[in-house]
């Protein structure tokens, strides 16, 4: 008989672990200290294994049943519920940062090569995507960690690796000659008052 939302609210711990059974395959393992877990049991090359879906009340009843009808999908297809997890969690754990060092360790740049590539990890890249599952970086986040890179100097001050002082853009005027001799200027006021004199 299918569960019901009244009957996993009902169901209160006891000594001992027990279990709430959905269908089909899905069940609410209820812990003595209270916890409510979703579980899904399925058979593959004639072994049981079980797939963890949530926490109640976390995951609802409802949510519960489509992660399971999910996973039904999978057995259908040929794949593993349990492989398929197992690949999510590595992939999460493949983040930019750790694949990214992964790549620079690999490399052989020369050492002030290799010291502007880790600024420019560093200072730049890792502040928005290293913590980021490399599945997960979009177009977007790759165009807005690009731009950081390429905005123009006159915006910002470009510090380099191996400064740690910003360098203006901005070509200072020369100075003027102590023994120039400054030629006087005279406004459009002057010239029209000089226009106004008659001859004598």
């Amino acid at each position: 008989m299918p569960l019901t939302d009244i009957a996993v609210r009902a169901g209160k711990p006891s000594v001992a672990p027990f279990k709430l059974y959905d269908e089909p395959g899905l069940f609410l393992l209820v812990q003595p200290g209270g916890q409510r877990y979703w579980r899904f049991k399925y058979r593959l090359d004639g072994r049981e294994k079980l797939l963890a879906l949530g926490v109640y009340p976390d995951v609802s009843l409802a949510l519960a049943r489509e992660r399971r009808d999910d996973a039904r999908k999978l057995l259908a297809s040929g794949g593993d519920p349990s492989a398929a997890r197992q690949a999510e969690k590595l992939a999460d754990a493949n983040t930019f940062k750790a694949v990214a060092l992964e790549w620079l360790g690999k490399q052989n740049f020369a050492p002030k090569t290799l010291k502007k590539a880790e600024w420019t990890f560093n200072d730049l890249l890792f502040r928005q995507l290293g913590a980021k599952p490399v599945r997960s970086i979009t177009a977007p986040d790759v165009l807005a960690a690009v731009r950081r890179i390429e905005t123009p100097a006159r915006s910002r001050p470009r510090i380099g690796p191996s400064s740690g002082r910003a360098r203006s853009s901005a070509t200072p005027s020369p100075p003027a000659e102590p023994n120039a001799i400054q030629r006087p200027t005279f406004g459009a006021r002057s010239r029209r008052s000089r226009s106004r004199i008659a001859p004598p």
